[in-house]
């Protein structure tokens, strides 16, 4: 039961250093996505107005 205290007690002396580690993770993981998603979304719109302008 003292070893579970200690890993409570680590955390949240830790907990800024942990969270900002976390958002680091996060950002790099989606930070992709994200950038597909926008291109996605702008190729989609620029085959619209070649339609568009060609008819």
């Amino acid at each position: 039961m003292g070893t579970l205290k200690e890993i409570v007690q680590d955390h949240i002396k830790y907990r800024k250093q942990i969270f900002k580690l976390a958002k680091a993770d996060l950002v790099k993981t989606y930070r992709g996505a994200l950038l597909r998603m926008g291109m996605g979304s702008y190729k989609t719109s620029s085959y619209n107005l070649c339609l568009l302008v060609y008819f």
